[in-house]
């Protein structure tokens, strides 16, 4: 596979575990942040292209973790999912990640594991959120508008490696002075985990199978629930966090694999 930027190209050999690419010497030597963008989307898509033939499959997902207990958020940018994770991380929970994670099949079900650690956070986030204000945050590496938010700095000892999926939350952004979380069945769930995974499905039969193995594992494993996030739950960070944990409740039992 061949990734291309005006100013720079990676061309991918997943079967054989190896990326190669060129770089415009202009996008590395440029004083501002703008030209790193693209060079570090090509970094990222290319690992990510490897790392599914070696059984490591991305997805585009928040994901955090409570009590043993992990959630997915799978959705596309603008759906709420750092806001969610920073309302979670008030109230203790821990996070793998905002934005993407990997998933492993394991023995004892598919496992999470952090890929994009850093939160990439709106500076506007801090008028609600204020312990975001004063660290000075560097610019985040993937979007140079928005702050790398350390987990670890914001809330020590709340950032988590990897963990065990039980609970599949689809979020959404509703036009509602209040949020609702609905359950749903197994078809919209997988149609979300597929959509959010698209770019890095292999053309390779096997590779496919195993992708898609993995992804139908994570459903079964899973409470399945869509999240129509109201304006509660920007003015009342609780909100999230009041309505996904009683989720986590009962099912099966808490995390025990080491990671």
């Amino acid at each position: 596979m061949v990734l291309v930027h005006e100013s720079a190209t990676a061309v991918v050999d997943p079967a054989g575990g190896r990326a190669e690419g060129q770089v415009c010497p202009a996008l590395l030597e440029r004083p501002d942040r703008e030209g790193r963008d693209p060079l570090f989307h090509l970094v990222v898509l290319s690992l990510g292209l490897l790392l599914r033939h070696q059984g490591w499959f991305p997805l585009h997902a928040a994901a955090l973790a409570r009590e043993g207990r992990g959630v997915l958020l799978p959705g596309r940018s603008g759906q709420g999912k750092t806001t969610i994770a920073l309302s979670l991380l008030r109230h203790g929970w821990a996070a793998l990640s905002d934005d993407t994670v990997l998933l492993r099949a394991t023995g004892n079900g598919v496992r999470a594991h952090a890929f994009r650690r850093p939160l990439c956070v709106d500076p506007g986030a801090a008028n609600r959120f204020p312990e975001l204000d004063g660290p000075g945050w560097p610019a985040s590496l993937s979007d140079a508008s928005k702050w790398q938010v350390d987990v670890d700095r914001l809330y020590p000892g709340q950032s988590k490696s990897t963990s065990t999926p039980r609970l599949l939350v689809l979020p959404t952004i509703a036009d509602a002075p209040t949020s609702r979380i609905e359950p749903i069945g197994a078809k919209p769930a997988l149609e979300q985990l597929l959509t959010q995974s698209a770019f890095f499905l292999s053309s390779r039969p096997e590779v496919a199978d195993r992708h898609l193995s993995v992804l139908r594992r994570l459903v079964d494993q899973t409470r399945t629930h869509r999240l129509h996030s109201g304006r509660d739950v920007l003015n009342e960070p609780h909100t999230a966090h009041a309505l996904l944990a009683p989720l986590l409740t009962g099912g099966p039992a808490p995390d025990a694999v080491s990671g």
